[in-house]
């Protein structure tokens, strides 16, 4: 959901000139999938079957202004013969410089995003355009093959 970002833009204003900002940023990334559901849910408790090694797709630094639209085309490669139905996305935490944090249950759980049945074999390239507003909640995702 990233309700975060319309903060920090605005709480930006008041950082001092070399002050930081904790966590640092973060880092997202995008894999082919086979989900068991087919709607935008949170990965917890289900069974999401990974069909790529994850891409990473977007770099955000907290100290720089956030655009909280984002689109882009994304291309992964499919590691398996399968049937793709979904997109994973997973957001990495940097605290700082040096360290990282992962998904958990309570921060950041990944998310998974249902897209047409589509078979792949190994090696495929799959483009998916991928659009979602930060702030606005998951409703506002938009996924699809390019």
């Amino acid at each position: 959901d990233e309700e975060e970002v319309p903060v920090l833009n605005h709480a930006r204003n008041y950082l001092k000139e070399n002050g930081k900002i904790i966590p640092q940023g973060i880092i997202n990334t995008i894999e082919l999938a086979h989900l068991e559901r087919d709607y935008i849910h949170y990965d917890e408790d289900v069974n999401c079957k990974t069909l790529s090694k994850p891409v990473i797709y977007d770099e955000i630094n907290f100290l720089n202004d956030i655009n909280p639209d984002f689109e882009k085309v994304i291309t992964i490669k499919a590691n398996k013969d399968s049937l793709v139905n979904g997109l994973k996305i997973t957001t990495i935490t940097k605290l700082n410089d040096n360290l990282v944090c992962g998904p958990t249950p309570m921060l950041n759980p990944p998310l998974l995003i249902p897209l047409d049945e589509k078979n792949v074999k190994c090696n495929d390239l799959i483009n998916v355009k991928l659009k979602y507003i930060m702030g606005k909640g998951i409703g506002t995702i938009e996924a699809n093959y390019y």
